[in-house]
């Protein structure tokens, strides 16, 4: 029989989104996600409503924050927001969501003002469950 604290990660994983910070330039941090549910990416900035904020997966565009509107690409369409503060939130995430993500935001006269990355692991719930455990 399990013992319960080992059953309590399990549930945690799928309940909390997991959320990453990104504290200064260039730096990067690893976040782990579930296979299906959200994640969550944000940077420890505080932005004005004036603020471009741009975040790729690689070289690809993911979407854009821009005049209180949001813009997507494929295939993130449907499936991701980008708040104010400029989080980043992916929806029903996928393996191949699995990579490195950077965000730049920069001020009305299109100077870049901040630049982050993190590299994202998405993995199946028992890997994850394997990985709170260790």
């Amino acid at each position: 029989m399990a013992k319960l604290k080992e059953c309590i990660p399990f549930g945690l994983i799928l309940a909390v989104p997991l959320i990453a910070y990104v504290t200064a330039e260039n730096i990067s941090v690893p976040v782990y996600g579930a296979l299906g549910h959200s994640v969550y990416l944000h940077f420890n900035m505080t932005l004005n409503s004036s603020v471009h904020v741009k975040w790729k997966q690689g070289v690809s565009p993911i979407g854009a924050f821009k005049d209180n509107k949001t813009a997507f690409n494929n295939p993130y369409i449907n499936r991701t927001e980008i708040f104010a503060n400029g989080t980043l939130r992916l929806d029903r995430t996928q393996k191949n969501d699995s990579g490195d993500y950077s965000v730049e935001v920069f001020n009305t006269d299109g100077t870049n003002i901040f630049k982050g990355s993190m590299q994202v692991y998405i993995q199946g719930e028992l890997a994850l469950l394997k990985l709170n455990m260790s």
